[in-house]
């Protein structure tokens, strides 16, 4: 794909400016996507062929307090901007790598899916997981506010259109946008996120094809390199694990 990328990230020593990129469709098309995956699970109302979408909502859970999590309230969403201490940065790689053998055990896309949304809750104002239907992305299930907006349910963004969506399947890697660079992202943003969000998509994949996607709204403080390589091992163990559940009930 010819485009002229921007790298991200802090740090020459930093894995992720390899990897994650800021879009910039100003010269660029994005590339089309295959075509949808079968295998509809009723109880799902949105994007439903895709059975890595929940029907649990983490918004309707009780949260931690403050002292019982050792974590800032779920309504400061300072992120890696923020001095973190000691003791905060390794209960964050704790729960990575719970996450991650979550993961490894879910046996249901359903826990796949709980999974990733119990991880980035409380961190980040809102998240979404999104499938791919017929080369169109459509959310499946959301937290934070307004993740129940009619905007929200009613989002179709055509991957075949230039999007961060688009990007993000055509690479296979997560992308940061901070500003629409084309009317898909305008939706998007619209729904997912709000005028001064930093959104990043994620892509889960099977046999190299985008067949989800995970969006993180980070509000108005940009994305640190520890998050993007967070997410990155996050969603390369959900494509993993994706496989593994869409190979045994084949």
């Amino acid at each position: 794909m010819a485009s002229s990328l921007e790298l991200i990230g802090s740090g020459a020593e930093s894995s992720w400016t390899r990897r994650a990129i800021e879009v910039d469709f100003s010269s660029q098309e994005a590339s089309s996507t295959g075509a949808g995956v079968s295998g509809a699970e009723g109880e799902v109302p949105l994007a439903s062929v895709h059975e890595f979408i929940p029907t649990w909502d983490p918004s309707a859970e009780p949260v931690a307090s403050a002292a019982e999590s050792g974590e800032p309230p779920a309504d400061t969403f300072t992120g890696w901007q923020a001095a973190v201490t000691d003791a905060q940065r390794t209960q964050l790689v704790v729960q990575l790598q719970e996450a991650l053998e979550a993961l490894r055990q879910a046996t249901t896309r359903g826990e796949l899916g709980k999974v990733l949304l119990s991880y980035v809750q409380g961190r980040f104002p809102r998240g979404f997981l999104l499938g791919e239907t017929f080369g169109f992305a459509r959310v499946g299930r959301g937290y934070g506010p307004g993740s129940d907006k009619p905007e929200v349910a009613a989002l179709q963004v055509d991957l075949e259109a230039p999007s961060l969506l688009a990007m993000a399947a055509a690479g296979g890697r997560a992308v940061v946008s901070s500003v629409p660079e084309s009317p898909e992202d305008e939706v998007l943003f619209t729904a997912l996120g709000e005028s001064f969000s930093h959104l990043v998509a994620a892509p889960i994949r099977l046999h190299q094809r985008t067949v989800g996607f995970v969006v993180i709204d980070g509000g108005p403080s940009p994305f640190g390199p520890e998050e993007l390589d967070e997410l990155e091992q996050l969603t390369a163990a959900a494509s993993e694990a994706y496989g593994r559940l869409h190979e045994s009930s084949a």
